[in-house]
């Protein structure tokens, strides 16, 4: 096989031949969509294992003598209807070649994964600043309601000024921090579904979703409109956990939102993804991740606008 190539074709001082992709399948006993497929599928094999290989434009192909030996096994191999892994695992076995001839690849996913998690070890520890910095606000408040009341003994204090000593806001204030909360949450929810894809998750674009599913009843698909829908479900939900759910579920004021989050998780699941031809927990896509990214992003909505409303007592709402 060799001489025959050396006779038909020319070679450099590195060992490498060029041979036209039909002289090679004449050569080999492949078809030309044969050995098409086998260069796609072998290419990068012989790569890793130093036995170059390049696809010319002019349907040339450049390679090794034992890149030829290799593709010839290959063949054989095929004829006995062996898998291409199990090809590859025989031709590394046949070859010498290692399982695992360079750590390069794989310190440079482990180095992409390193990246991934910084990025969501960074976006969590802004998450936490700003809970913080909103129970601090919370809590001075209260201690200016608190100086206020000590500074007129005698004088009892009004039912409105009780129920804010108690609840940190009057009613009108608590209806502004859930609306406050809704927003910030939505927010979080999304900056978390522009980041999925680098945790390895499909990206969720709500408002987008939001704008084709509206667009089946208005007869035009407009972003902004979804972007609006998005917001304003954020606005409502985060109504619905101050008004009812608030000063019932357990736990600290993150828990309780989180366990809300199941709440929503699960109407979209049931309800919003079967009127969007995506199946009960987007089982039409044929993966379990675009359910769990979107329970990711609800227990992250939760876990905000929880840790910014608070608790309230029932009766201040």
């Amino acid at each position: 096989m060799l001489e025959t190539l050396q006779a038909k074709n020319t070679s450099n001082n590195d060992g490498l031949h060029m041979i036209k992709e039909t002289e090679l399948a004449q050569m080999l006993g492949y078809t030309l969509t044969q050995i098409r497929r086998q260069l796609k599928d072998l290419r990068p094999f012989l790569a890793r294992h130093g036995e170059p290989l390049r696809l010319c434009k002019d349907d040339h192909v450049v390679v090794t003598p034992v890149g030829l030996a290799v593709l010839k096994r290959a063949k054989e191999l095929a004829d006995l209807c062996l898998t291409q892994r199990e090809i590859r695992a025989r031709l590394r076995a046949e070859f010498g070649y290692a399982a695992d001839p360079t750590s390069a690849l794989r310190e440079e996913r482990q180095a992409q994964l390193q990246r991934r998690l910084k990025i969501l070890e960074d976006t969590v520890g802004q998450l936490e600043k700003y809970l913080v910095t909103r129970e601090t606000e919370l809590a001075n408040f209260k201690n200016a309601l608190a100086k206020l009341e000590t500074s007129r003994p005698g004088q009892a204090v009004s039912s409105v000024a009780q129920a804010t000593v108690s609840s940190g806001h009057s009613p009108v204030a608590n209806m502004i921090k859930a609306v406050l909360a809704g927003v910030v949450g939505t927010g979080a929810m999304t900056i978390l579904s522009m980041l999925a894809p680098l945790m390895g998750l499909p990206a969720m674009d709500v408002p987008r979703m939001l704008a084709s599913f509206m667009g089946q009843w208005v007869g035009f698909v407009s972003l902004p409109l979804g972007w609006v829908m998005h917001a304003m479900i954020g606005i409502v939900l985060a109504l619905v956990y101050a008004y009812v759910f608030a000063s019932t579920l357990p736990g600290p004021g993150w828990v309780r939102g989180m366990i809300y989050g199941l709440g929503p998780w699960l109407m979209a699941q049931l309800v919003i993804m079967p009127m969007m031809d995506m199946g009960l927990f987007a089982s039409a896509t044929g993966s379990a991740l675009p359910a769990l990214a979107s329970l990711l992003g609800h227990l992250v909505y939760g876990l905000v606008v929880g840790g910014i409303y608070g608790k309230v007592e029932r009766s201040t709402c």
